[in-house]
């Protein structure tokens, strides 16, 4: 009697076919979300003329809550994507989006506008960008890469076309009328969100001490498994009960795994270090053209900030699919070359280098936002990348927030941008640094994943003491580089017992 062939739960990514469709309406979907976003300041003017009575502070506060919002919201819609799976959410975003920007439409006063603009259309938002990115790695993994390009490089063209609706719509159809029809285009990103059918199972069990990437193939891994769990036991034993109900329904919620993977948690240091100042660059780019050359066409930089950061994009997505081309690397090279630009603006003493300063911006803009989604499925595996991708979202709301009113507070002190520009510069770089290490972890824990592959083939058992030295040794002291705890537990995954 022949036995039945089980279906595999994680099939290979197709890397085609209907991936691509999926790929397009992706586009489509963060061209909407970040292209109404980026939009806002064709929408601060029309705000003024409506409210004549409300001051400029006033006003950007909504559109300040707005991105604050679509950030905090990112832990909570990868959490959703893990429950509910990444149709569901970015439908959920997107009637979320549509259903704020028409209440905003009826708003007697510009006050209303800070729950619907900024919190709900912020929150709508979030839940649509995060679903928009994992599902590509339920479909590509030799081209995800440049699918991610192509997808983040939505927003540069949206981005650059929709002004010239806007504009026209709000001189002859007014505020609400417009507000209407953007809340029109936010529900076409729910209608794109139907085709995010996904092929890999989800895992909602996230309470388990099991490494992301990893499956416990042996006898050793079980029992250290079992052991582990027996002392979150024995710790939810001594604690009160409300104490280890909450931490149930924590863990219950939300994934501890891509917490336990410590290259992760360094990833998302540096991204955490590196969006301090990641904007400070480009949004005061006008102002200082402005100040230093009066004469120039300060709006220039702009259009080439943009063409530029869509076609790096699309450059940098292409390049991270190359086998030998590291995704955190080029992260790396990308943080380093925006901190040197950033310091380099200040010394641009003609217009046409200021020029040149901001095509490099754009251009090494699209390393990580090309890679993002790409380099966090590669460091916790596509099952687990939603909440890795959301949390590394909702953390970076902080330094967002801190990071241009110090900017803005060192114009103040200085009547001049230049500092600001060396203030932008210093943190990009750091996390760089930073950056620099996660990869050399990267790299030794895939030299020691290799030397164990290839011990196991030839039928060799190392055992912890005896075979360390000769282990370092074969990964060709890239090893070092682990703790020493994780070392004996790469040895320990092929010892005998």
């Amino acid at each position: 009697m022949t036995e039945k062939k089980q279906p595999d739960p994680h099939p290979a990514p197709p890397d085609g076919g209907y991936g691509w469709l999926v790929c397009f309406m992706a586009f489509i979907s963060q061209g909407v979300l970040f292209g109404i976003q980026n939009c806002f300041a064709i929408t601060y003017s029309a705000l003024t003329d409506s409210f004549p009575d409300a001051n400029a502070f006033t006003i950007a506060w909504i559109g300040s809550l707005n991105w604050g919002m679509f950030y905090m919201a990112s832990p909570f819609a990868g959490i959703f994507v893990d429950k509910m799976g990444c149709r569901k959410t970015a439908f959920l975003g997107g009637v979320v989006c549509c259903v704020g920007m028409i209440a905003g439409s009826f708003v007697p006063r510009i006050e209303y506008l800070y729950l619907t603009y900024g919190l709900v259309v912020g929150t709508g938002i979030g839940l649509a960008y995060v679903p928009s990115l994992i599902i590509l790695g339920h479909y590509f993994r030799r081209h995800l890469g440049v699918t991610s390009g192509i997808v983040t490089m939505g927003s540069s063209v949206f981005t650059a076309v929709l002004p010239f609706g806007l504009k026209p719509a709000l001189l002859h159809l007014g505020l609400p009328n417009t507000f209407r029809i953007m809340g029109g285009l936010f529900f076409l990103v729910s209608l794109c969100a139907l085709s995010y059918r996904q092929i890999l199972h989800r895992d909602a069990n996230h309470n388990t001490t099991e490494p992301c990437n990893k499956s416990p193939n042996t006898t050793e891994q079980s029992s250290k498994s079992s052991a582990l769990l027996k002392q979150e036991e024995a710790a939810d034993e001594q604690n009160p009960p409300q104490v280890s109900r909450l931490r149930a329904v924590i863990t219950k919620v939300v994934n501890v795994r891509i917490w336990q993977n410590r290259t992760y948690v360094m990833w998302c240091g540096g991204v955490f270090v590196a969006l301090l100042t990641y904007f400070v660059p480009m949004v005061f780019l006008v102002k200082h053209s402005q100040q230093v050359f009066p004469k120039a066409d300060a709006h220039i930089l702009v259009t080439c900030l943009g063409a530029a950061s869509g076609a790096g994009r699309l450059v940098f997505g292409k390049i991270s699919d190359l086998p030998k081309v590291g995704r955190i690397r080029l992260q790396q090279i990308g943080l380093f070359l925006m901190g040197v630009s950033s310091l380099l603006v200040p010394l641009c003493s003609v217009f046409p280098a200021l020029i040149v300063m901001a095509v490099c911006l754009g251009l090494f803009d699209g390393a990580l936002m090309a890679t993002l989604g790409p380099a966090s499925i590669d460091l916790v595996g596509p099952r687990d990348a939603s909440q890795a991708l959301g949390f590394t979202l909702g953390l970076a709301c902080l330094p967002l927030m801190a990071g241009m009113p110090i900017a803005g507070q060192i114009y103040d002190m200085t009547l001049s941008y230049n500092g600001a520009y060396y203030f932008g510069g210093v943190p990009l770089i750091l996390s760089a640094v930073i950056m620099h290490f996660v990869v050399r972890r990267q790299n030794a824990e895939a030299a020691a994943e290799m030397a164990i592959e290839a011990i196991e083939e030839d039928g060799k058992f190392l055992t912890p003491k005896r075979h360390l030295p000769k282990l370092n040794s074969a990964l060709s002291n890239s090893l070092v580089w682990l703790p020493q705890d994780e070392r004996m537990e790469v040895v320990d995954v092929v010892s005998v017992v």
